[in-house]
């Protein structure tokens, strides 16, 4: 049977994909990753067959817009432009596939795929790499910030909506001093189910009327709470992290499998030699500064890590491919990289600062090195407070940062033995949770056990 891996979004979004997609062919499986086209030549590295979901300038326009990264609208154009414009892409593609011959691997960000689920017959898992999109009254994930003001379209809406902003700022402060929506672990249980019932409701707002059109087109009832349960394949879910992460609520969906955080081996991938020369130069091992593979309009933060390892006396390493982003005249101390392979450099950093997205924070946890988190939006709150909680990094808000805050941050993690007793911890545990939960044996076993689906859910 054929094996489809459907994803979609950054790098970080794409590369666990690509990394089951090459443990699933080098355990001899047919598979073929459907995603953009600005990583056929990285899927051709791993000796995968590749099929583009659609132009690549879909998420050329999402990545361009600064709304996208911004702490208070990042989430709504999070619905607006990425998960509807890929609706229809990804269901095309999965309903041109020979479904009676091929298992589908799909994003919990692809809906389409869980849409073509109900107009035919085929195998069907839901993969999530982020536990913010799990929802669970129990225990809510940290949630991004959203622009309350900006879901009112109309005049008669508006007034309501600017409310709920109003009372967001008042429970959560200003966005750019708290970049997450988070009940505690020790609140009540009301408190907690009525902030997920409220956000699955918000979410479901923001998409709802175009899933529902959508559904009508195809002979599909309409349907509410969308980003409840109805994003996972009642097939599998496999969550692409560990148990100690993020771990398993009673109330997510049944046939959820938790593994590892995927690891990607890439061949002819080394650091560069400008890395080397660097690291050999400078008499200490250097603090690295990153902030997404695709996120522009860095300059601000850079200035600031720049001045505070300036003061400090630190080394430093900037990673980003715009160059604009860059403060003029780094010292000798520092230097500019546009890209390098994160887990083979890793190894000689002191700490990372970083956005604590999900691939990131996987590949530093493997390095066990600890982290300073800035996170700005989607699952990147969530996976910091994560973090922090395990004890591995400390969380600072991007909105406020300051050059004396993040001095102030550096010297305390640097100085407090018990981040890198953590980080050793959770090294080990990756390596223990990798070999003993690899995400491609979930599959594996479900497909080994499993028959296809029974009943057809559209219409006539």
């Amino acid at each position: 049977m054929k094996l489809a891996l459907v994803a979609y979004g950054t790098l970080g979004d794409v590369y666990p994909f690509l990394a089951v997609g090459r443990e699933l062919s080098n355990k001899g499986h047919d598979v073929l990753v459907a995603t953009l086209p600005q990583y056929r030549d990285t899927a051709a590295s791993l000796g995968l067959d590749f099929a583009p979901l659609c132009e690549g300038r879909l998420l050329d326009d999402f990545t361009r817009n600064r709304a996208s990264w911004d702490i208070a609208t990042g989430s709504n154009s999070f619905f607006s432009d990425l998960i509807i414009p890929f609706v229809d892409p990804v269901f095309r593609f999965v309903t041109s596939l020979d479904l009676e011959n091929t298992c589908v691997l799909a994003s919990v960000l692809a809906m389409g795929a869980r849409i073509a689920r109900e107009t035919a017959l085929f195998k069907l898992a839901t993969l999530c790499p982020y536990p913010a999109f799990i929802p669970s009254r129990a225990r809510p994930p940290a949630l991004p910030r959203i622009d309350f003001a900006g879901l009112g379209q109309s005049w008669r809406s508006r007034p309501f909506f600017r409310m709920l902003g109003g009372l967001d700022r008042l429970m959560m402060g200003p966005p750019r001093e708290n970049p997450r929506s988070y009940v505690g672990i020790n609140r009540s249980a009301l408190r907690k189910r009525l902030f997920s019932e409220a956000y699955i409701r918000i979410s479901d707002f923001q998409c709802a009327a175009f899933l529902n059109r959508y559904r009508r087109d195809l002979g599909l009832a309409e349907r509410t709470r969308y980003f409840g349960d109805y994003l996972f394949s009642p097939d599998l879910v496999v969550g692409l992290f560990p148990e100690w992460f993020a771990p398993r609520q009673p109330d997510w969906p049944e046939k959820t499998i938790l593994t590892s955080f995927p690891r990607l081996e890439r061949p002819h991938q080394s650091p560069s030699e400008a890395f080397r020369r660097f690291v050999a130069a400078v008499d200490e091992a250097p603090i690295l500064f990153t902030f997404g593979s695709q996120k522009k309009g860095n300059r601000e933060l850079f200035e600031l890590a720049a001045q505070a390892c300036t003061e400090l006396g630190h080394p430093a390493i900037f990673l980003s491919r715009n160059t604009d982003d860059m403060p003029p005249g780094l010292s000798q101390r520092m230097i500019h990289l546009e890209f390098e392979p994160l887990p083979d450099i890793l190894p000689h950093v002191r700490l990372i600062v970083h956005h604590a997205g999900i691939g990131t924070s996987a590949d530093a946890l493997r390095a066990g090195i600890p982290q300073i988190l800035l996170p700005f939006c989607y699952d990147q709150p969530d996976n910091a407070t994560r973090l922090q909680r395990i004890g591995v990094g400390k969380m600072l808000s991007a909105g406020n940062l300051t050059v004396d805050r993040l001095k102030e941050t550096i010297r305390h993690v640097l100085q407090t033995p018990r981040y890198m007793e953590r980080t050793r911890q959770y090294a080990q545990a990756m390596a223990d949770t990798e070999r003993a939960f690899p995400a491609s044996q979930a599959v594996l076993d479900w497909l080994g056990q499993t028959s296809p689906p029974q009943a057809r859910h559209a219409k006539g």
